[in-house]
């Protein structure tokens, strides 16, 4: 529409000699909006794009940053940057370090210290592969007591229990005893932890 506005105007001021003030009273435009449309040839105002800052990361620079990053994925990106800024190949803030590596979707905010080592044992995969001994203290009227189980490390279920009034060696290996006897006599013997 500002371009209709801005070409019908001129045509009147040239062919007709209608000042262009008058047209725009009768138009109801206000004159710093005519001429700005004018200015524009008539092209509806954009946003102006944000000029770009001296602060601003060059491409180079971006460029430079993920090559490090990807010849030591093993450190952080703080770390990086002051790796970097020692060795002479950009000096950049470790903030903007993260952003361009996140950007380029090689970093998260936190590097793992390599390959998690296993943590206690592997797992059962069926049952009465692993059996497993547990002690509770009781305390029954003043009673001391101890309750011993044996329990199946895949299902979690108890094989075999006993309270018992003392807990010795020779108490956990009497009910571990009696667990396996009720095994069938063609089972392997499980594992006991």
């Amino acid at each position: 529409m500002s371009t209709e506005v801005v070409h019908t105007v001129q045509y009147l001021k040239q062919r007709a000699g209608f000042p262009v003030g008058r047209s725009l009273v009768v138009l109801g435009l206000s004159r710093s909006t005519f001429f700005r449309w004018a200015k524009t040839g008539g092209k509806e105002p954009c946003l102006r794009q944000q000029a770009p800052k001296s602060h601003y990361l060059l491409d180079w620079e971006k460029q430079r940053i993920i090559d490090y990053k990807k010849a030591h994925p093993e450190v952080g990106y703080r770390r990086l940057a002051f790796m970097m800024l020692d060795e002479d190949i950009v000096a950049v803030p470790p903030s903007s370090v993260y952003r361009v590596l996140r950007n380029a979707g090689l970093s998260s905010r936190w590097t793992s210290c390599g390959p998690t080592s296993p943590r206690g044992f592997a797992q059962p995969t069926r049952p009465h592969e692993q059996w497993h001994t547990d002690i509770a203290y009781l305390n029954i009227i003043g009673s001391h007591y101890f309750f011993i189980s044996v329990l199946d490390g895949y299902s979690r279920a108890i094989i075999h229990h006993e309270i018992r009034t003392d807990m010795t060696t020779l108490d956990v290996q009497v009910v571990i005893e009696r667990a396996l006897e009720s095994l069938p006599p063609d089972m392997p013997r499980p594992r006991i932890i």
